[in-house]
């Protein structure tokens, strides 16, 4: 149920604000179930200013970034998880 999974998210963001799997899982929602690369975006970067070492949140948003045709921006975050995480073969 996606939207609970939401509100079960917001609720623990509420409480805990850096968490680390809630930010991420709901860019994930918005990208492969809402299909709104935007909001994916804002949450992957939100996940990324409180987990600066999150490689996967960085790859995230440039999949995000390459859906949108956007491949410079696309391009430095990928480059970003690979600086994180050399051996990261989806990056």
């Amino acid at each position: 149920n996606v939207n609970k999974a939401i509100e079960v998210y917001n609720t623990i963001l509420k409480i805990d604000p850096t968490y680390n799997d809630a930010h991420f899982n709901l860019g994930y929602i918005a990208m492969v179930m809402q299909n709104d690369m935007a909001k994916a975006i804002k949450h992957f970067s939100d996940n990324i200013s409180f987990h600066p070492n999150n490689y996967e949140a960085f790859y995230m948003r440039g999949l995000c970034y390459e859906l949108m045709k956007d491949k410079s921006s696309a391009e430095r975050d990928y480059r970003q998880a690979l600086n994180l995480y050399p051996q990261y073969d989806n990056a």
